[in-house]
């Protein structure tokens, strides 16, 4: 097994905030804090006291300093008491320059000491003069100028030594117990025993939003004004706890704990990732919660460098059966200590809220993680109180051993948060460097692993804790540093007694540096050969390829299996020197690997090397150079068949990036992912005979460099003369682009003339929506059809986009235009789209181009990727001629898909999701009226979308002839056109049934051949109809396409649970 570790630049510390710790509150010309008066009111504060003195580091800050130095921090949170920067608050109130050097002096002496800063600009302290003057947090416009104002002059008196910037320490807690409860100030609240002000079902979610756009403000500020020539990142802390179901069986508990994360987290979370709130918050709370400005949304959507996470503990959750009450902020439900069979989440402490649970910290973390696409994320509070700390003896205190135990569950959870779950954690800031003035309440709950006497000066005196945490951090950061500082074989602590000696590895890669414990006692042989193929640099430049998502990805062959001049790699004993990719000794190219029974392809990130069946003995498997490394769990295929011979201990954040690149039809990424450069961090073997060691990093060969299609660190031109660049993109990329469509189309050749008035746009933000697109495009010219592709089960956007102009002119002047502009905070590229295939131009043509696209989508990428489906699985049965002498119907219309492995959902979530046509319908033997036309009415189809319950299997489509409908595998009938007439005057009509199996999908079609150019005429200026689905207009349209080399008709709308397709 792997050892969960941090690398050695982790960055670990303490926390602290300004008015918990520094006191001095009328020293030196500082302001009021609304909490100096909400402390000064009876009954708000357990003791009865305040932060008038605290800790005293206003006047003692060189004492914390030299705490942290003997503690070994590698950084410090605190924050900035506004305050005492600018006494008043406002944007145009004088600064006090003697609080404001009190800061400066402080980041001077903790840079001296080593210390990195870290600050935060605001935690809950707001000047009292802004309160008074307009509401403070509840005026967005006043407020949101006065805090901009604030972070700027912070920003000029520190920036250039401060490189960690955090907005807001917990929203949550300013909105919800500062206006909802009333327990923290300004105490406001609905219940008029506490307060005689406030609106507890209203101000938390408005204060709430003013918070997150003062956030985005501030956040711009820095980024245009300073992030360039001071180098530093900001981002906001967030707080929120684990749940887990009271009742693990009730799924209403699990749906109440994911929706307590949302109202906690993601109220804040989502909006700056995703730019919106929770649904569940919209659905709840309904006006009640303020919708956002196009102004403020482009403000705080993607103001974050990092996230911010404060965690402490876990709750169970119950769902609470009734409606909400107007003052819920939880939604709806119970927090709980005890689940349904009375079991604890965790052991007491002093704060009646906090139960520790160090496994909710790393489900946690990797919740936000996911949910916010992997961003940095620094820890930047966690800790404990201990319960009845404060009535014990001083020499009792400082034996925390309960504090100890906390960090080290919470450390390790963390760390395996970060080593098996791909967390990009890098710091972690323990709560707190000193016992404080604990809010609400006051000094009766220490946190701090350090002892502060109130009554002796407020002396320190560091507890166990304090010094444990460092010796936690070396250990866990010795995990993976230990193999660099000694030549001697070790075995880790968590292997020992299984018989595993780990080397290291470092493979840096154009994703990402992957780091490789070696299991050089399970499988010396491929230890020796990989390690002695790294130290000779033969893996430098070598391709990624076979990328199997969640599944591997090989590498190992120098040139790439792809390339006619590749020889498929050698061993190390097949090669003459350190510097030559070519094998010289054909007997030795190969080698028999170590094949464990009992190692298993068990975790993602096993590394293997790839093996292939001797020619001699069928019993036996050889290998090479090559490997594999796995992107999933539980891989069984490759059991007894890839060798094990190492894990992935680092670098799962590449992984991850390899697992989602976008790749063609033989696993190969569309840009480039290449082996760099290896590092050998320990080599307890002896170099082979005659095996010369290569350069430091030699170039990569002709052959190498032949086998580019978009380099890994390509980079456009943005500066380049248009017409300039212009050429040089197609002469240069032309196969790129051409692999670019083969991964989501239909390209029968690769080297074909782009065409004149398509664009491809990728680089997307997830966001960004067809209509949106469509809006910023359509200024040049007439747009015929705009489509960002989604993923066909999730729906989620891949970040590409077709978009077809009216003219060549238009689509040029867009090209030039467009290249590199921000949208959504995305900088897109734009290039021409490729031909899909010579089966395009009926699709194309001037007539049909224009009235079959009436509507943006229709006929694009969908169509492209439906083609390539059809021309590889279609198969013809033989065709049925219909006479025109016969009496026939012929009847052509809606396509409806069988999706009998998918889920349905229920008829009124259909209904309601009918007018996009993305949601399933089902099933059922219903054949509309012989008598009845359904191109006003579609009768059939609005029966089956009003049957409750569905039934379990789909409808596919189509034809009929007569009055005798034709029933397909149970399929049955709905017809949209009646085309008699047309049959009449135009003669034979061909037509031939097909299956087409489409993964879960089974679509039963039927194709008309129309033989004459007069026939596709007339069924190519057909009028596009609507037709009226259960109250909602659903379009029809007519169009001319192909399928499998035939020019046929089909009208067709797809209906499937994820997603919608036109033909």
């Amino acid at each position: 097994m792997t050892t969960a570790s941090f690398p050695k630049d982790f960055l670990w510390g303490f926390a602290t905030a300004s008015y918990q710790i520094e006191g001095g509150i009328k020293d030196d010309g500082r302001g009021p804090s609304f909490w100096d008066t909400f402390c000064d009111i009876p009954g708000k504060i357990a003791d009865g006291s305040s932060g008038v003195t605290a800790c005293d580091s206003y006047h003692q800050y060189p004492a914390d300093i030299e705490l942290l130095k003997q503690l070994g921090a590698k950084a410090y949170r605190f924050s900035i008491s506004w305050s005492r920067v600018i006494p008043v608050g406002g944007r145009n109130d004088p600064v006090n320059e003697k609080g404001l050097q009190y800061y400066v002096t402080l980041v001077d002496e903790l840079v001296k000491a080593g210390i990195e800063p870290m600050v935060t600009l605001f935690h809950w302290d707001l000047p009292q003069g802004l309160h008074d003057r307009y509401g403070g947090l509840l005026n967005k416009e006043e407020y949101t100028k006065d805090y901009v104002r604030f972070a700027r002059v912070m920003f000029e008196a520190l920036g250039e030594k401060v490189k960690l910037w955090i907005t807001y320490n917990e929203p949550w807690c300013s909105s919800v117990l500062g206006y909802s409860i009333g327990q923290f100030a300004p105490g406001h609240t609905s219940d008029r025993k506490k307060s005689p002000v406030g609106d507890s079902s209203r101000e938390p979610w408005t204060v709430g939003h003013n918070i997150l756009v003062a956030h985005g403000a501030a956040v711009k500020v820095y980024r245009e004004e300073y992030k360039q020539k001071q180098g530093g990142v900001i981002g906001i802390t967030l707080n929120g706890d684990w749940t887990e179901p009271w009742d693990p069986e009730s799924k209403d508990d699990i749906e109440a704990c994911e929706r307590k994360l949302e109202f906690a987290i993601s109220w804040f979370g989502d909006p700056i990732y995703h730019g919106k709130y929770p649904d569940s918050m919209r659905k709840q709370l309904g006006d009640r919660l303020p919708e956002w400005t196009e102004e403020d949304r482009a403000l705080v959507q993607g103001s974050n460098d990092f996230y911010g996470m404060n965690t402490y503990c876990a709750n169970y959750i119950k769902n609470i059966p009734h409606p909400a009450k107007p003052e819920d902020f939880t939604g709806n439900l119970e927090l709980l200590l005890e689940n349904k069979d009375g079991k604890s989440i965790g052991e007491l402490t002093q704060s009646p809220w906090l139960r520790p649970y160090p496994q909710g910290f790393r489900k946690l973390i990797k919740w936000i993680s996911d949910r916010y696409g992997k961003p940095i994320i620094y820890v930047t509070e966690n800790g404990t109180s201990v319960l009845g700390e404060n009535d014990k003896t001083k020499e009792e205190i400082l034996n925390d051993d309960f504090r100890v135990k906390y960090f080290e569950d919470h450390l390790q959870a963390l760390a395996e948060a970060r080593t098996f779950d791909g967390v990009d954690v890098r710091g972690y800031m323990a709560w707190s460097l000193l016992d404080n003035f604990e809010w609400a309440e006051g000094y009766e709950t220490r946190f701090g692993v350090t002892y502060v006497d109130y009554e002796g000066g407020q002396k320190r005196y560091p507890k166990k804790s304090a010094k444990a945490i460092g010796q936690i951090f070396d250990k866990l950061i010795e995990n993976i540093t230990s193999h660099s500082k000694t030549k001697n074989i070790h075995i880790p602590s968590t292997h020992a007694g299984q018989g595993l000696i780990a080397m290291s590895v470092l493979l840096e890669t154009s994703a990402g540096d992957i780091t490789i414990d070696l299991f050089v006692t399970d499988a010396p042989k491929c230890c020796e050969n990989f390690l002695k193929l790294c130290k000779i640099k033969y893996y430098n430049f070598s391709p990624v390829y076979d990328v199997q998502p969640n599944f591997s990805f090989q590498s190992g062959d120098p040139i790439g299996p792809d390339s006619k001049d590749s020889d498929g790699g050698s061993s190390i004993w097949g090669l003459p020197s350190g510097t030559s990719k070519r094998a010289t000794r054909p007997d030795r190219i190969v080698f028999k690997p170590e094949i464990s029974r009992k190692r298993k392809h068990g975790e993602r990130g096993t590394v293997s090397m790839a093996t292939t069946v001797s020619k001699v003995n069928s019993d036996d498997r050889l290998a090479g150079s090559q490997f594999l490394i796995t992107l999933g769990d539980n891989i069984e295929d490759l059991d007894g068949k890839a060798a094990i011979f190492g894990e992935v201990v680092e670098g799962f954040d590449a992984l991850e990036k390899i697992n989602t690149a976008f790749i063609d039809g033989k696993g190969r990424p569309l840009q480039d992912i290449r082996i760099l450069h290896t590092v050998v961090l320990d080599d307890p073997y002896d170099d082979p005979p005659e095996m010369l060691e290569a350069p430091a990093s030699p170039p990569p060969s002709a052959e190498q460099q032949a086998t580019v299609r978009i380099a890994h660190d390509e980079v456009l031109e943005e500066d380049a003369d248009p017409e300039k660049l212009e050429g040089l993109r197609r002469e240069r990329e032309a196969r790129a682009q051409a692999l670019t469509l083969e991964l989501i189309g239909d390209l029968p050749f690769a080297e074909v003339t782009p065409p004149e008035q398509i664009l491809f746009v990728c680089k997307l933000n997830p966001v960004t929506r067809d209509e949106d697109l469509e809006l910023i495009f359509s200024r040049f010219g007439k747009i015929l059809s705009c489509e960002v592709i989604r993923d066909k089960k999730s729906g989620d956007s891949l970040q590409y986009a077709f978009i077809e102009f009216a003219t060549k002119e238009d689509c040029e002047r867009a090209y030039f235009k467009m290249q590199g502009v921000l949208i959504d905070d995305h900088r897109i590229h734009v290039d021409f789209s490729q031909s899909v295939s010579k089966l395009s131009a009926d699709w194309r043509n001037s007539t049909n181009s224009k009235t079959a696209r009436g509507k943006g989508g229709f006929g694009g990428i969908d169509s492209l990727e439906r083609r390539q489906q059809l021309n590889e699985t279609a198969d013809s049965a033989t065709p049925r001629n219909l006479d025109s002498g016969q009496e026939v119907e012929v009847r052509f219309g809606v396509m409806l898909v069988d999706v009998r492995e998918i889920a349905m959902s229920p008829a009124t979530e259909m209904r309601e999701m009918a007018a996009g046509v993305n949601e399933a319908v089902t099933d059922v033997s219903i054949v509309e009226d012989e008598k009845k036309s359904c191109l006003d009415d579609l009768p059939a189809l609005s029966q089956l979308l009003a049957m409750e319950p569905l039934p379990d299997k789909m409808l596919v489509y189509h034809h009929r002839a007569g009055n005798s409908p034709i029933v397909a595998n149970g399929l049955a009938v709905i017809s949209v056109y009646k085309l008699n007439d047309l049959v009449a005057e135009h003669g034979d009509l061909q037509v031939t049934r097909k299956t087409i199996p489409r993964g879960a999908l089974k679509l039963d079609i039927l194709e008309v051949d129309l033989q004459t150019s007069a026939q596709r005429d007339v069924f190519g200026t057909m009028p596009n109809q609507e037709a009226n689905v259960a109250g909602i207009k659903v379009p029809i349209r007519i169009w001319l396409g192909s399928v499998a080399g035939l020019a046929g008709f089909k009208e067709m709308i797809i209906v499937s649970k994820k997603r919608s397709a036109k033909m």
